[in-house]
């Protein structure tokens, strides 16, 4: 564990995007999600770690999984066959944006998708 939070501390940005992709990218390897992406209401990539066609597609479909600020859990097919994806909602200032990864280690999925939604708002916030 040392080395990922010494490259996580050494891959730090001023630059939003960057800065966002950073926390997504250490995130995805702690947790073992193949991909992470953050999306936001109209179904857009705002920063993701992982295949970017597959996070394009996450992206749009996130909103309508995760209708009503409700973490939602399942399988959704995709042009890599069907994959298992969790969508978590953020509330950031009056807007929604969603984090979705696929695949994971079972327990560490929820409280992954939470630790990074938090630095995601923290890193939005600055």
């Amino acid at each position: 564990m040392p080395d990922l939070l010494t490259n996580r501390r050494m891959e730090r940005s001023d630059r939003i995007s960057d800065a966002l992709a950073f926390q997504l990218k250490a995130s995805a390897k702690r947790a073992g999600f193949s991909s992470l992406v953050l999306a936001d209401d109209a179904g857009l990539v705002v920063a993701s770690a992982g295949n970017r066609a597959l996070s394009e597609y996450l992206a749009a479909i996130s909103p309508k999984l995760a209708a009503g600020l409700k973490t939602w859990h399942g399988r959704v097919y995709t042009n890599r066959g069907r994959v298992r994806l969790s969508v978590a909602p953020i509330r950031f200032d009056n807007s929604l944006l969603y984090l979705s990864a696929t695949e994971g280690s079972g327990t560490a999925i929820p409280r992954e998708l939470f630790c990074s939604g938090r630095g995601v708002v923290r890193i939005l916030s600055n």
